[in-house]
């Protein structure tokens, strides 16, 4: 529901969300490109193609490891429905062969503005990438998330899998031939994505899972040890993807070169090496903690599943959850379970019915949001367990899509809650 709360463009008749109606109906390219659709961010209403493909991948991603947990919950249609609306925004940015727009709306002009994104009349520019301004870590990202779609719909919906699989070779082509980063060649965004090796390799191994044709196999472990990718690194984040694709490069060729980064980087969020919080939850970071926490416990479940340290994975990353879902104390979880998030940085839920106005007085008020923001995992508290629960707090109090590794940590316990092997 918190993606369907995110969605931008004109909504579909079955709108699950009362408060959400149509939005930004003019986004388009330089060329008058059809730009509706897609995810907004987060509390805000820009479209950032990075963040927006990382999450469809990651839900992918959740979707083939754990699809059982969606049958049991009987979310299978729900989530492609949401799979098919990521991919049909992706597939619009990529307007050519060697173009993919990285970014829709200018992120200044937004941030100023406090309001439905129903009611928006700002200009919202598009960015595109291109051979002469390259963003290779963006396509590589969009091609990851079209590479493991297909794997999701090529038993479905045949031509819709291929659709997707066609652009994924034309963006892997692309993001292979012409390298750079949008930090460097799209500087007016302020974008800070990173380097591009991790998402340039990522995308070659997920176009082998994808194809089964050795030689992006081949450009996976060429690029792995070129880019240095045995390199320990703890977190998983939207920018960060090595430890993720060490895992998939494991499993893909079962060989203990990969492997053992990655067990080596799990390790670095053990009690004796990360601050812990009084409660429980994993500090490796203070910023977004939570979220930190919930992509490493996704990947954990991964690895449990597939007989890598199952039941000290596994422990971990129930801990883990279960903390964001209440045993601290709380659910951080917006509109689940006890002393949820009431007061989450986020626009839309905190306007009242129209015609009512909304602005900063919305934004200011000490009053519970008059929406419910179903399904968005917050920032997180400090390292006491201290949480401010105000809009103005953005940095504990606001809900992103980049955090699909929360669905996927769930979905993934639910697997194990049906396993019989002694790890529950």
């Amino acid at each position: 529901m918190f993606y369907e709360t995110q969605r931008s463009g004109l909504l579909p008749s079955g709108n699950r969300i009362p408060w959400r109606g149509d939005s930004v109906l003019m986004d388009t390219g330089y060329h008058g490109e059809d730009f509706t659709g897609g995810l907004y961010d987060a509390g805000d209403h820009i479209k950032v193609t990075f963040k927006h493909t990382a999450t469809v991948w990651k839900l992918a991603w959740a979707f083939l490891e754990f699809r059982d947990a969606y049958e049991e919950a009987d979310l299978v249609d729900v989530f492609y429905d949401t799979l098919v609306w990521g991919n049909n925004y992706t597939m619009k940015l990529h307007t050519k062969p060697n173009e993919f727009y990285v970014h829709v709306a200018d992120p200044k002009l937004d941030h100023k503005y406090w309001g439905r994104p129903e009611e928006m009349t700002m200009d919202r520019p598009a960015y595109p990438s291109n051979e002469t301004h390259p963003a290779t870590e963006v396509a590589g990202n969009g091609v990851a998330s079209l590479a493991a779609s297909y794997l999701v719909f090529k038993d479905v919906n045949g031509l819709y899998a291929n659709e997707l699989l066609r652009h994924a070779r034309e963006l892997y082509d692309f993001a292979k031939q012409f390298r750079g980063t949008c930090q460097d060649n799209i500087p007016e965004l302020e974008f800070q994505g990173g380097d591009y090796e991790d998402e340039l390799t990522n995308a070659a191994l997920w176009m082998y899972l994808a194809t089964n044709e050795t030689s992006y196999l081949d450009d996976a472990k060429e690029f792995f040890d070129e880019f240095n990718l045995k390199k320990t690194d703890a977190l998983f984040t939207r920018n960060r993807v090595t430890i993720a694709l060490q895992l998939m490069m494991y499993l893909t060729t079962n060989d203990d070169q990969y492997l053992e980064p990655f067990v080596d980087g799990l390790s670095r969020w053990e009690r004796d090496r990360c601050t812990y919080t009084r409660k429980g939850l994993a500090m490796y970071t203070w910023n977004r903690p939570m979220k930190r926490a919930a992509d490493i416990s996704f990947l954990a479940l991964i690895a449990a599943k597939h007989g890598i340290h199952t039941k000290e994975y596994f422990d971990f990353a129930r801990g883990q959850i279960h903390y964001m879902l209440g045993d601290g104390g709380r659910s951080y979880l917006t509109g689940f379970g006890r002393y949820p998030p009431v007061r989450p940085h986020h626009r839309g839920a905190s306007c009242p019915d129209l015609p009512a106005p909304c602005g900063k007085q919305e934004r200011d008020s000490p009053y519970p949001s008059p929406q419910t923001l179903y399904g968005g995992l917050v920032g997180g508290p400090d390292e006491r367990d201290c949480y401010f629960d105000h809009r103005r707090n953005w940095i504990q109090n606001e809900a992103g899509i980049n955090v699909a590794t929360f669905q996927g940590a769930v979905a993934g316990l639910s697997h194990f809650r049906k396993q019989s092997d002694g790890t529950r």
